[in-house]
């Protein structure tokens, strides 16, 4: 007997809809454990397998950053040990190109958010933004700069892994704009020398909206 791919489909999608797990255009098939959460700019974002611990850390840090940085979210994943997810052993979070920000569970750390939240709007906006950023930082990318060695803030850039990219490198500025805040510690940015590659940066984040007002104000004093 024939069965048509429209009927097991339709078959499938009863099954997961009845044990809890619901699709739309944004939200894969059964992902796990579904609730909402809605942000400080009433922006609701999806969130799977998270624990209390861990949605009350991703409330907080998702609560720090902008409209335009929650808007791009599509969804937030816990990701098990057992899961075969993560291609790289070391990685402890990511967000794919379809901004599905996904995190291992065993290694979070809150600030991982903000972090992979950068990477959701970088794949939001423009490639024009892109090229915007790496016209400030100059020819401090890839491998022949990607070194432990050197002492850090040092060219623009805050850590040894912003050298990796500027996809890698606005996402370091944004988690260490908002860990600084929420830790009320600015040491990272008290070690700046003087650069005004430094200053351009966060006069981009404001523009692009990686960051509001009160967060740009809180940086702005400490560059030179």
């Amino acid at each position: 007997m024939r069965v048509s791919l429209r009927f097991f489909i339709f078959v499938f999608a009863c099954f997961c809809v009845g044990s809890g797990c619901a699709s739309t255009t944004k939200d894969p098939l059964c992902f796990g454990n579904r609730e909402i959460i809605t942000t400080n700019h009433g922006v609701k974002i999806p969130l799977y397998n998270a624990n209390p611990e861990e949605r009350y850390w991703v409330e907080k840090h998702i609560a720090m950053m902008t409209e335009k940085t929650q808007r791009s979210i599509t969804l937030i994943r816990f990701v098990g040990k057992d899961e075969k997810h993560f291609k790289v052993d070391a990685e402890a979070a990511h967000c794919e190109d379809n901004r599905h920000i996904c995190i291992r569970s065993e290694r979070f750390r809150p600030i991982d958010v903000n972090h992979e939240a950068a990477h959701a709007l970088t794949y939001d906006l423009p490639s024009t933004s892109l090229r915007e950023w790496e016209a400030i930082a100059g020819e401090v990318y890839g491998d022949n700069h990607y070194q432990f060695g050197h002492f850090y803030p040092i060219n623009g850039l805050l850590d040894h892994y912003a050298s990796r990219s500027a996809w890698e490198d606005i996402a370091i500025w944004v988690g260490s704009i908002y860990s600084a805040i929420s830790n009320d510690y600015y040491g990272i940015f008290r070690r700046i020398e003087k650069d005004p590659r430094y200053l351009r940066k966060l006069d981009f984040l404001l523009k692009w909206e990686y960051i509001d007002q009160t967060a740009y104000d809180k940086i702005k004093p400490l560059l030179r």
